[in-house]
């Protein structure tokens, strides 16, 4: 975990979480077999479990950044997997937050496998969404920006 990342963490363990989603419950899974196919977090809200994966922003955007083929640098045989786009199946909501100068600025949550329905329904219709490379952080890394607004009907 990078320190962004970690200080997105504590802000949501923190009182986040609590306030906005209900949680009665935070488990941050630790190991890395279980956070590819979950997320980062099992939280509980009205005796539901829920896996979140925690996304960790150094800029404010109006897209979400997708990552959807992670360190392709790295040889298939040793990760044996291609990023969590792919990976997780588990997972109940994504969430964005974006850390400025250190500190957490806004939060952006939504539903993790209707948001990859309408994700997928919109390049099959067609729509065209911005992608990029990403060299900085876990590898080269192959991502999508899709704009928020197209996301409206899955966000929390």
């Amino acid at each position: 975990m990078n320190d962004m990342e970690l200080r997105l963490a504590e802000f949501l363990s923190a009182g986040w979480y609590s306030e906005h989603l209900y949680v009665t419950n935070i488990y941050r899974y630790s190991d890395e077999k279980r956070q590819r196919i979950c997320g980062d977090v099992c939280v509980q809200i009205g005796g539901k479990r829920v896996n979140i994966e925690e996304k960790a922003n150094s800029r404010d955007s109006s897209d979400c950044l997708l990552e959807l083929v992670q360190a392709i640098e790295e040889p298939w045989e040793e990760r044996k997997t291609r990023g969590w786009w792919f990976d997780l199946h588990e997972c109940d909501m994504l969430l964005h937050g974006y850390v400025i100068d250190g500190v957490v600025s806004r939060v952006v949550i939504m539903k993790w496998k209707p948001m990859r329905s309408v994700v997928c329904q919109l390049l099959k219709g067609g729509e065209k969404f911005r992608t990029g490379w990403a060299i900085r952080g876990y590898g080269i890394t192959l991502c999508m920006f899709v704009p928020y607004r197209l996301l409206k009907d899955v966000t929390v």
